[in-house]
């Protein structure tokens, strides 16, 4: 297995900062300004938001995505679908089956 070297790109770095406002903005500050005006929460939260971050973007960069794409993932991706069919299929006849049984106990 071929090891993907990481690029080095600061844009991401630098959105960090941006990406964690609108996240608290959006689903803290809603809540939380209501019923606290510590801000211990919300530094505290933005510090682990910040690191997971870059965590998470460090991460993605060392990964070889032409190899992710092409190799399991297309075999992963057509076995769930297939998955997925089969138990709509099975739906599809348990609820034909229920129907049935709800007639015969209508009529």
């Amino acid at each position: 297995t071929h090891t993907h070297t990481p690029r080095e790109d600061t844009s991401t770095t630098t959105t960090h900062p941006q990406v964690v406002d609108l996240m608290l903005r959006d689903y803290v500050d809603s809540w939380y300004q209501p019923i606290s005006q510590d801000e211990d929460f919300p530094r505290t939260l933005r510090s682990l938001l910040q690191q997971i971050l870059i965590s998470v973007s460090t991460k993605c960069k060392e990964v070889n995505w032409t190899e992710f794409i092409t190799g399991d993932t297309v075999e992963v991706f057509v076995t769930h679908l297939q998955n997925f069919r089969v138990a709509q299929r099975m739906n599809e006849d348990e609820l034909a089956l229920h129907s049935v049984r709800l007639v015969c106990v209508c009529v």
